[in-house]
């Protein structure tokens, strides 16, 4: 139940990417928009999507790939077990992900006409490696299973948008310090050890020496 209802927020999600980018946004990235800059010269803006900044479990759902798969990265189609070698930054420039079309239509084939479910052996044995979850993508505006007789209507939002025109969803996803340590990893650390210091006896006077010991580090001035 788990897995069907990850991809029904998969689904969900690039669906409501769809409404946000519509005709006007497509047109305006496409051809531009004249706007009066602060100096008066009217000036033709191209808007553009350089970086999307999101944490781990968001990046998986723009990518349309499995959270913590068996390639778990969502630029590149490093496997997990290669994290960390000396070689894995060479390894994933020269590994960077491309959509597998023919796999993940054939898997959602299974899903809506043979009834298997989203996480069953035949779906997971057909999207073999990459950790590729089972929604459609159509690269550079032409889908060549439009024929079918299965709904793939809910597609990735940013490929079929912007993919015509060049733009390469895996790429704005870069590594993003706020959401995926200090928001992330870190602040779930630090609100563990804390609740820890509360625990032990005198856990309040803990607490209130690790405050001290902070500002006495960060602010020696103002002590």
């Amino acid at each position: 139940m788990a897995a069907l209802h990850a991809h029904c927020r998969r689904e969900l999600f690039h669906a409501c990417w769809k409404h946000l980018l519509d005709a006007e946004f497509v047109h305006a990235y496409r051809h531009g928009i004249v706007l009066q800059c602060p100096d008066g010269v009217y000036r033709r803006v191209f808007p553009r999507i350089f970086t999307y900044s999101a944490d781990y479990p968001e990046k998986a759902l723009i990518a349309t790939i499995k959270d913590m798969g068996s390639c778990p990265c969502p630029r590149c189609l490093l496997p997990k077990a290669s994290f960390g070698l000396f070689r894995g930054l060479q390894d994933c420039l020269a590994n960077l992900r491309a959509y597998c079309l023919e796999s993940v239509v054939m898997a959602r084939s299974f899903i809506f006409s043979g009834g298997n479910t989203v996480n069953g052996s035949k779906v997971q044995a057909t999207l073999g490696e990459g950790s590729w979850v089972p929604t459609v993508v159509s690269v550079f505006g032409f889908d060549i299973f439009r024929t079918t007789n299965y709904p793939i209507s809910n597609q990735n939002a940013f490929a079929e948008k912007l993919g015509p025109l060049g733009f390469d969803v895996f790429r704005m996803l870069v590594v993003d310090f706020m959401h995926e340590c200090e928001l992330g990893t870190w602040k779930a650390l630090f609100t563990h050890l804390v609740r820890l210091l509360y625990a032990l006896p005198g856990g309040d006077r803990l607490v209130a020496a690790l405050d001290n010991r902070f500002v006495l580090h960060c602010f020696p001035d103002f002590m």
